[in-house]
């Protein structure tokens, strides 16, 4: 899949009494790494959450584009969500699921064929040491190994 680049602009998004986005502008070039940081509060999340299609902006435009399209014009989300992943920061697994249980399910949630699946499963498993507790609960991880769980859920797809 080709890099996805998004363009935003006047992005605004309140949440309760607080405006959490307030004429958001940027650009991300595809196939580039880029980074959001700021202090808590700064609306990080609400921008990551508004970007993959979790929160729906107040005003403003989002457009995405991937290397082919970036000259003319974008393309829809539908065609570049199977490249973008998101993980939240707080707890978002099911406590009473296991390892391979989770990576199980999000196979199914991303519809991943079975040849692609397998190689890609035993991969994230053994990157993240993970690989001789896919039976443990995701309830029973320490911290460490449950933020390691939801990096495999979303590393799955391989965005």
């Amino acid at each position: 899949m080709p890099g996805i680049g998004i363009d935003v602009v006047g992005l605004k998004k309140k949440l309760g009494p607080n405006q959490a986005l307030d004429g958001t502008d940027f650009s991300f070039e595809g196939g580039v790494l880029h980074g959001l940081i700021g202090p808590n509060g700064a609306g990080k999340t609400t921008l990551l959450r508004t970007l993959m299609g979790l929160l729906k902006p107040d005003a403003g435009t989002i457009r995405f584009f991937s290397d082919e399209t970036s000259s003319s014009g974008s393309v829809e989300f539908k065609d570049v969500r199977e490249g973008m992943a998101y993980m939240p920061q707080r707890q978002s697994l099911y406590a009473d699921l296991s390892i391979g249980e989770h990576l199980d399910f999000f196979r199914d949630l991303y519809s991943l064929p079975e040849d692609v699946y397998r190689p890609r499963r035993k991969e994230l498993l053994a990157i993240t040491r993970l690989d001789k507790f896919t039976d443990r609960a995701a309830g029973q991880l320490s911290g460490g190994m449950y933020k390691k769980l939801g990096l495999m859920c979303s590393l799955l797809r391989s965005p």
